[in-house]
Formats: C-alpha cells, structure tokens, sequence
C-alpha cells in the first residue's frame, strides 16, 4: 500500500475574515461605499479557496426603472485564498 498525501490545506483565513476581504476589496475596486451583503459561502474541495457572493444593491437597471427610484442586487462572486486572504478574482453571479 502506498502513502496517501491529504490534498487539503489548514485554513488560515475564517469564512468571516474571507468576507470581509471580499466587502473591502469590492467597496475599493468599485469606489462604492455602500455596504454589500453576503450572501453565499463556500470552501473549495481542496480547502485552498474561499468563494464567497456578495449581494450589492444598485439603482435602477434602465432608465424608467433608475427614474422611479428602483433598485435591483447585483451579485459578484469572489475567489479568496484561504491561506493569504489575496483575492484572486471577482465575477459577476448570474442567478
């Protein structure tokens, strides 16, 4: 029988500090102050990844919605290192 290595990592960043990274992140990337909401939470399989949603609202998404005072939440999805707390990337969610 062979030496099976674990493919998992330790965590080193909570799902709490992942979120925030992410919320920080947003708010200066956008230059939008508002706070967004998170929505989702995931540990990838091999423990290396947060992905974490984050719900934001916005105003209107056309013109007589924007006139009316309508809003409507974008979603962005975020991919975190669970051992730095970098942000790797940020996407659009469609739902």
């Amino acid at each position: 029988m062979g030496i099976v290595e674990s493919k998992t990592v330790k965590i080193k960043v909570t799902a709490q500090e992942a979120a925030k990274i992410a919320a920080d992140y947003y708010r200066e990337v956008a230059n939008d102050y508002d706070q967004p909401s998170t929505e989702e939470v995931e540990i990838s399989e091999d423990q290396k990844y947060w992905l974490i949603t984050l719900g934001i609202r916005k105003q209107g998404g056309d013109a007589i919605s924007s006139l009316y005072g309508k809003t409507y939440i974008a979603y962005k999805i975020f991919k975190i290192d669970s051992q730095t707390g970098d942000v790797l990337s940020m996407k659009i969610r469609e739902v």
